[in-house]
This record gives structure tokens, sequence and C-alpha cells, in this order.
């Protein structure tokens, strides 16, 4: 029997290096998707398209179920107009720090590690990263990241919203051969919050049913091939 291998590794190093290029996509490189979301019994398909304007750039096609909170995720998103940029994960360079502990099983490795403040994180993501631990699958083969997941260490407190009694958010990621980057393809959020004896819970998941990717011009398309000659 082979034991699993564990080690500290500089994020600066391969293959963890190689698996965190693919997360960082070109500023320019946008996408058009659609994006089922449930939540509970609702169902909602969104459509997303920057290269279209005003009311047109999100759509919704489909919708079962009456759930007000996850109509009210919705209408944050319909204001975005990069919410592309939430096909890539989150800073995950940044969030990974310099080094981190991977272990090496031989067919699946994971890298863990505890998430850093970066430069875009709300208040809420301020408070909460303290108190989550998180951790990324590494397929060996690809040097290619193909899970995200974070997970709440015990109870905490976010300063307007009250105690999380529990809080994870899960990342399935898939590859683009065209461009060579790792992007995501569903997620999954999932919390228990409460004030006093009052408690509630909720799970809102979404996945990915198409995807194009291009750039947002020509100019910015040669600059990219340019870079990669």
């Amino acid at each position: 029997m082979l034991w699993p291998i564990a080690f500290v590794i500089a994020t600066s190093e391969p293959p963890v290096s190689d698996a965190l290029a693919a997360t960082d996509s070109p500023k320019t490189l946008r996408a058009a998707f659609t994006l089922e979301v449930t939540s509970g019994e609702a169902l909602r398909i969104i459509r997303f398209d920057p290269r279209l304007t005003g009311p047109a750039m999100w759509q919704l096609t489909e919708a079962k179920g009456r759930n007000d909170s996850l109509d009210g995720v919705l209408e944050g998103w319909s204001v975005d107009t990069s919410a592309d940029g939430l096909l890539f994960p989150d800073n995950l360079s940044e969030r990974l720090g310099a080094f981190v502990d991977l272990q090496d099983a031989g067919a699946a490795w994971t890298v863990d590690f505890r998430p850093a403040v970066t430069g875009g994180d709300t208040s809420f993501d301020i408070q909460a990263s303290q108190h989550l631990a998180g951790r990324v699958w590494l397929d060996p083969m690809s040097r290619r990241f193909v899970r995200v997941e974070y997970e709440s260490v015990g109870r905490f407190r976010v300063d307007g919203v009250g105690r999380i009694d529990r809080l994870s958010q899960n990342y399935v990621l898939g590859q683009d051969r065209e461009f060579g980057l790792s992007y995501v393809t569903a997620f999954e959020l999932s919390f228990t919050a409460g004030r006093g004896p009052v408690t509630r819970s909720q799970t809102i998941s979404a996945r990915l049913l198409d995807v194009e990717f291009f750039f947002a011009s020509p100019e910015a398309l040669a600059a990219w091939q340019a870079g990669r000659d």
C-alpha cells in the first residue's frame, strides 16, 4: 500500500504554478453564457452576452417555482456588465498565497490553504476569510485545477449579517482548449445563518449550459496571440 505524500510547496513552482496560470484569464477575454440556477424547487435559466447593451445583456429565459431569495441574487447579478468574470476562479493566485500544503495521492492531488484577503474583497469576504479553509483539487496529468472548495471552520459573526453557522462554496472547473484556460462550469453556495433564535439555510447551485469565449476586439486578440509567440 502506498501512503499519500504531503509536503509544503511554493505556488510559484510546478505543478501549482501551471494550474494557477491557467486560471489567470486575459482582461480582454469576454464570454457569453447560459446558466441554470436552482435553489430548493426553484429554477431559473439566464443568458448573459456582453456584446448586447441595456436589459438585453441579461435575459431570463426560463423560470419555475417561487424563491424570493434566489430572485434577489439574480437581480444583483443583472446590473453586473462584467459578469463573465464569474466564470474564472476568484483571484485564486492571491487567495493561495506563497506556500500551500500539497498532498500527492497519485490520481488525485489536493492543495490545502488558508484563503488570503485580496484587493477586490467586500467587507463580508474579509471577515469570512478568517474562518474558511480552502482546498483545490489538481489533476497531475494535465496540471490543471478541477475543483475549488471553501468550508467554514466553526461558527463566526459578520457585521450586518449576524451569526454564520456554516458556509461552503464549491466550484467545478472545466478546460478551454482554444485559449488554454480553466473556467467555472458549476458552483454551489450553501450556508446556515441566524440572528438570535432565528436560523435560515439556503443552497444555490448553478451549472453552465453553454459558453462562448471571445476577445473584446480584434486588436485584443492580436495582442494575445502575439504574446503566445
